[in-house]
């Protein structure tokens, strides 16, 4: 009973800072969040509400996400370089 509820708040808290991080560029928003949706699967509580195909494709979807988040800006600032070149 005491593990379920500090499970609960240590995935909830990371739930927050998950979202926080949505809006601040130095915390890894969907990564944590998706870390406190693991945390909540193991309370006692969340085992009927997520499923561990349901956790891991948001896993794969937060992968998808970081990937494209972190390679998607140099592209565009390979093709600013470039246009700047032309100029």
């Amino acid at each position: 009973m005491t593990l379920d509820i500090l499970l609960i708040i240590i995935g909830s808290l990371m739930l927050l800072v998950g979202l926080a991080g949505c809006l601040l560029p130095i915390l890894p928003g969907p990564p944590l969040s998706w870390l406190g949706l693991v945390v909540l699967k193991f309370s006692s509580s969340f085992t009927e509400v997520l499923s561990w195909r349901e956790v891991l494709l948001w896993g794969a979807l937060v992968v998808i996400v970081t990937l494209i988040d972190t390679v998607l800006p140099v592209f565009g600032s390979r093709k600013i370089l470039k246009m700047n070149r032309s100029l």
